[in-house]
């Protein structure tokens, strides 16, 4: 035994889960169970709102620059590519 009763044998451990891992009934279980409690904490967490108040303005006037923070607006996007550039889609259709 080790440290609080816990087995620190990393060997050990690792044969152990090794063939915990390998039993059918374990996969099978793990193959249902384990996506429908990844499931039921998705649907859990739509319906609890926001962990905290996020306040977007004050938070964009201490990140962006003070030029963009105080105008309201954004960069403007690059330009579309020109169809020089563009491939060919005559192969798609």
């Amino acid at each position: 035994m080790g440290f609080f009763g816990l087995n620190t044998n990393l060997l050990q451990q690792l044969t152990f889960y090794g063939s915990y891992h390998r039993n059918k009934w374990n996969q099978a279980i793990h193959f249902v169970f384990v996506p429908l409690i990844l499931w039921s904490f998705a649907v859990w967490f739509c319906y609890t709102g926001p962990l905290f108040h996020v306040d977007l303005p004050s938070l964009a006037a201490r990140i962006l620059p003070d030029s963009i923070a105080r105008s309201g607006s954004t960069p403007s996007p690059p330009p579309p590519p020109s169809s020089a550039t563009r491939a060919p889609l005559k192969h798609l259709f």
